[in-house]
């Protein structure tokens, strides 16, 4: 039935977008969305090579076809940020390595971030840099003229797509760039279907099961990948809010990230916090992150003010230095949390298995680190070891600070890509199949009612009104 729901909506929006290219390019547009954001959620596919053609078509149609076009060598990089967020992701790291290496920094996001990325405007204050914002509440087509607008505007040779998996006007401006400037994506989705295979000459990943997927599931060509690790943002500003318990004379296994990652996977990740808790009878579970918590609260019901339910949070590295143990999530990893646990001395213990999302690369040297564990026993008990051995805990720490990379490296390297001096980078194809068959458990009519029934996709009101209605009824019950 989950299979029937989601081809039945793919197959007509499909349907609408192949009807309508030559003569309506905003429901084509929308349409694309749409399909994209439900390839998303469903994940049991990379790409779809149609879907990009498609968008192609579109870029020759709505952009003017300049003759000759040739933006002269120069020092411009244009940054496009469709995601927006501060310090969360990778923005704000290629933002400082770009300044640092002297190229002149066009940033372009959209209008609701203005004075809510401090951190990052810290960073571009610091050298020769601009900041465009874009409003992308409009209509497609305007959006396509707003971001094609700062290309004419300021002519970059070099540009970097880093953007939401379903951005189909940044995609049909930047393949209208082809073989005019050198476009750069930078691969934060590895693990998921994303618009974008038209928009850039390098994609950059920074793990090597993201380059498999890309090499072997996206059909990218080999020479087109290059490998670049990441670190963590690290806002000194940024001061300790502390903890919704006392925490004194007790120890705190910590986990965070989007709650979805901790759903399915036989309750293991669960399962695990169940049995730590058992044997400890002096720690504390504290979770920080949005979505389904209802597991979090049939544990609360068995370990009384034990387990803590919080939001994300902005001091996340001086939160990390106040825990004792990092648990990831399962089945769906967190990269980032890794990496912020790892520098915060706090192994972040690792549950893997065979076809679920592989974490590897994420830490320098991470397959000797003793973090990723193939059952949940095993977690256990190396988590038990940390939280009862103090001497054990604190050697770890120092071992696992050495496994991020600095900011320096990442300087260097990124250099050498712009360059096109980096080297292609090879991967094996990973098994995902377990890890895509969670996707479908979660899939249901909900995703399909907030891919289609949002404002921006009004062109299609004709085609799917229940769904609108029915997303809109929904809205109107939650503000009740």
């Amino acid at each position: 039935m989950t299979n029937d729901l989601f081809t039945n909506y793919a197959n007509k929006l499909k349907k609408i977008i192949f009807n309508n290219i030559d003569n309506k390019p905003e429901t084509v547009m929308a349409a694309i969305r749409a399909y994209a954001f439900l390839s998303y959620y469903w994940n049991q596919y990379y790409a779809d090579d149609e879907i990009e053609n498609a968008i192609c078509n579109l870029s020759n149609i709505l952009l003017p076809d300049y003759e000759n076009l040739k933006f002269s060598e120069n020092n411009v990089v244009l940054f496009y940020d469709g995601i927006g967020f501060d310090t969360r992701g990778l923005a704000a790291i290629y933002a400082r390595a770009l300044i640092s290496l002297g190229y002149t920094v066009i940033w372009v996001t959209k209008e609701k971030s203005k004075n809510n990325i401090p951190f990052i405007e810290r960073i571009l204050d610091k050298g020769d840099s601009h900041i465009e914002y874009i409003n992308i509440n409009t209509s497609y087509c305007n959006t396509v003229k707003q971001i094609n607008e700062k290309f004419q505007k300021y002519k970059p040779s070099r540009a970097f797509f880093y953007t939401v998996p379903d951005d189909v006007s940044a995609e049909i401006v930047f393949y209208h760039y082809r073989n005019v400037v050198k476009r750069f994506q930078i691969n934060l989705t590895d693990h998921a279907f994303w618009l974008g295979l038209n928009a850039f000459d390098y994609c950059i990943e920074f793990r090597d099961y993201g380059a498999g997927i890309s090499r072997v599931y996206r059909h990218i060509p080999q020479e087109k990948i290059v490998l670049l690790p990441y670190y963590p943002v690290i806002d000194k500003n940024i001061s300790f809010e502390g903890l919704p318990f006392e925490y004194k004379g007790k120890k705190i296994l910590f986990s965070g990230g989007f709650l979805y990652k901790t759903i399915g996977g036989d309750n293991k990740f669960y399962n695990i916090v169940k049995s730590v808790l058992m044997k400890n009878a002096d720690t504390i579970f504290l979770y920080a992150g949005s979505g389904n918590d209802s597991e979090l609260m049939k544990l609360s019901l068995i370990f009384p003010n034990r387990v803590f339910h919080i939001n994300e949070r902005k001091d996340l590295f001086s939160l990390m230095e106040h825990i004792d143990v990092y648990l990831n999530t399962y089945p769906m990893v967190g990269g980032l949390m890794m990496q912020y646990a790892a520098l915060a001395g706090k192994p972040p213990i690792t549950l893997l298995d065979k076809g679920s999302e592989d974490a590897s690369g994420i830490l320098l040297n991470q397959e000797k680190a003793n973090i990723e564990f193939y059952s949940v026993d095993e977690a256990v008990n190396e988590i038990n070891h940390l939280l009862q051995d103090e001497k054990y805990r604190l050697k770890r720490s120092q071992e696992i600070k050495k496994c991020v990379p600095s900011q320096e490296e990442f300087a260097k390297n990124l250099s050498n890509i712009l360059e096109e001096k980096a080297e292609y980078r090879y991967a094996d194809c990973p098994d995902t199949e377990r890890f895509r068959k969670e996707y479908i458990s979660r899939f249901n009519k909900i995703i399909i009612e907030d891919a289609v029934g949002i404002r921006k996709n009004k062109s299609l009101i004709r085609y799917f009104p229940m769904l609108f209605i029915n997303r809109l009824n929904r809205k109107v019950f939650r503000k009740k």
